[in-house]
């Protein structure tokens, strides 16, 4: 009797003494392009395998995603729309299996779905929906790091980092346009990364004319293009990155000359004027 005595008292302990080492994590920081996140009612904590866990709502919508619950069937939904892409992603309480899809607009060719097992599963705490941090982040196409002198997670959106780093806000690095010949040089990417391009315009018959760009062609980081029959329209360049997506998106309009994003005009390229 005393033997069970004291074996029930030893689990009592080392299950109290789990969940304290598990949840007790007030002194975790998590920074999204570095702003630090306020938790307030809900704290992210390290789960029993070394896993960030936070709830679901803080950081998706630092990023910009919406979140939808079905409480009937336990699964959230996180969706982030970026321009001409769609990211999507469903966990589900219990389960490893997140599904994912990301759908493009502009390109049926950067659409994709697939299921992405992550390395812990979503639970429900203290009445709240955690997710596996870096599994949500990468998701939602952002890069994640650790700072341990700090205890501190940091998130950077994929795409703000790519244009700091590379592009200082512009895909295309220098445009020329001599005797109806349109150069465009750009820069080299990472590994994983790759250009997308095309042309709409009409031409001098009236016809509407579409054609993609096969950049793989190209054997260094300058295109060429005869734009004699070009009457009005643009070449459009952006990235593709590694998860299928593109972003960066940049048009040349003619006859204007002008540099469009998205909707926005948002200047004149100094250098592409016709000579």
């Amino acid at each position: 009797m005393r033997k069970l005595l004291g074996l029930t008292a030893l689990a009592i302990m080392l299950v109290f003494t789990f969940s304290t080492n598990v949840f007790a994590s007030d002194d975790l920081t998590v920074k999204v392009n570095g702003e630090t996140i306020e938790f307030t009612d809900a704290k992210p904590f390290i789960n029993e395998v070394g896993r960030t866990m936070i709830p679901i709502r803080f950081v998706s919508e630092a990023l910009g995603a919406e979140v939808d619950w079905d409480g009937n069937t336990k699964t959230a939904t996180i969706v982030l729309k970026k321009r001409f892409d769609t990211y999507t992603s469903k966990v589900t309480i219990g389960s490893k299996a997140m599904d994912y899809e990301i759908y493009n607009s502009e390109n049926a060719d950067l659409s994709k779905k697939e299921i992405v097992q992550m390395d812990t599963t979503p639970i429900i705490y203290n009445d709240r929906t955690y997710v596996p941090l870096r599994a949500i982040s990468e998701a939602l196409y952002s890069h994640v790091d650790w700072d341990g002198s700090t205890r501190t997670v940091i998130i950077i959106e994929k795409e703000t980092a790519m244009y700091h780093h590379l592009f200082e806000d512009e895909v295309i690095k220098t445009v020329k346009y001599t005797n109806d010949i349109l150069e465009i040089t750009f820069p080299q990417l990472p590994d994983g990364y790759s250009y997308s391009a095309r042309w709409e315009y009409t031409d001098l018959l009236g016809n509407f004319v579409q054609e993609r760009i096969d950049f793989s062609k190209l054997t260094n980081d300058t295109f060429k293009a005869d734009t004699i029959n070009v009457q009005q329209g643009g070449f459009s360049m952006f990235v593709r990155n590694p998860k299928g997506g593109g972003f960066g998106g940049t048009w040349i309009l003619f006859p204007s000359l002008d540099v469009r994003r998205g909707d926005e005009i948002v200047g004149h390229v100094t250098d592409f004027k016709k000579r």
